[in-house]
């Protein structure tokens, strides 16, 4: 809702030396891209910029997740209600896998060829 889970900042900041030796990428997942809200998307990556601290990833990116009305509570349905949040699920499994294909070129790894 709007942040990214405190652990990350805790595990970049704990592994900030080993992190600045290798190349990072980064995801966030949620419902901003499908948030009636034209800011949710960019308010979604600037949280996750932010939990990132002084790292800059070779790729960063924004997926769209799911949301089921029935997994959370009374009060967290109507505010979904209020906020026009579309439920569903707004997975794209293949932007991921092509994300996560390109991922080692990014990252300067060279790829062995293909046979």
């Amino acid at each position: 809702m709007g942040s990214v889970d405190s652990a990350v900042g805790k595990f970049v900041g704990n592994n900030h030396e080993q992190l600045q030796k290798m190349p990072v990428a980064a995801f966030v997942v949620g419902l901003a891209p499908k948030n009636p809200d034209p800011g949710a998307a960019e308010a979604a990556m600037a949280a996750m910029r932010k939990s990132l601290g002084p790292e800059t990833p070779v790729s960063s990116v924004l997926f769209a997740g799911k949301l089921d009305p029935a997994k959370v509570n009374f009060v967290m349905r109507k505010y979904l209600v209020m906020a026009k949040i579309p439920a569903g699920d707004f997975r794209d499994w293949g932007a991921i896998a092509a994300w996560a294909q390109e991922l080692p070129v990014m990252m300067g790894f060279s790829l062995p060829p293909k046979d």
